[in-house]
């Protein structure tokens, strides 16, 4: 009877280890399919001496739904997945005690990557979490970046002016094998990186795409 009474609880204190680990995943996911309908209808706000007006204007935030990007300095939509995030640039991507109070806020530009009035790779980081008690405290902003696929469209909103891209290819990889991923990359790239899968730090999701216009 003992031997029983320890082998359920293991097994309770199993299922709850993974509903914690997992429920902000599962949310987040529910939360998907139940707006992935309404994401495309958004409306995105992508001047910033608008924002006010629109702000004022009741009759339209009624009708239809607004995306306000966070920052017109420097922000990150996906319509898709409904992300719109602050983006804070040059961060340290192998510095923890950098990044790790950042990507509670929003997502993260790399350090001496492109930004995105540059040539190069514009390389933008977030994690799902760095361990499972953890995972709350940090930014859900690339849980759902498995959902995008080729041509999917990403805006970058910085110093005011909009940069489009759209989805070219997406790929886990080794953490250690990233920097060659990007060394790979030739001409001009956004790369949207979390860990991968949520909850963990087991490999990285690469999201890879291509300028589509500048305005």
């Amino acid at each position: 009877m003992i031997i029983n009474k320890i082998a359920n609880i293991i097994i309770i204190i199993g299922l709850l280890l993974l509903f914690f680990i997992y429920s902000p995943v599962l949310l987040e996911e529910a939360d998907y399919q139940f707006k992935k309908n309404s994401y495309q209808d958004m409306v995105i706000v992508d001047d910033h001496n608008k924002v006010e007006e629109v702000k004022m204007d009741v009759q339209i935030l009624y009708r239809e739904k607004i995306i306000i990007p966070k920052s017109f300095d420097f922000s990150l939509v996906i319509p898709k997945i409904g992300v719109n995030s602050q983006v804070f640039p040059n961060i340290d991507s192998g510095d923890e005690l950098e990044y790790l109070p950042v990507l509670k806020q929003g997502v993260a530009h790399a350090k001496n990557s492109s930004l995105p009035d540059e040539s190069g790779v514009t390389y933008i980081f977030a994690h799902s979490t760095d361990s499972f008690y953890n995972i709350t405290h940090y930014n859900a902003a690339f849980y759902l970046l498995n959902k995008l696929e080729k041509n999917d469209e990403i805006l970058v909103f910085y110093k005011n002016k909009k940069y489009t891209y759209q989805v070219e290819s997406k790929k886990e990889v080794e953490p250690e094998t990233i920097a060659e991923e990007l060394l790979a990359l030739k001409g001009d790239y956004l790369v949207l990186q979390t860990c991968w899968p949520p909850g963990t730090t087991l490999k990285r999701l690469l999201v890879i795409s291509v300028p589509k216009s500048k305005i």
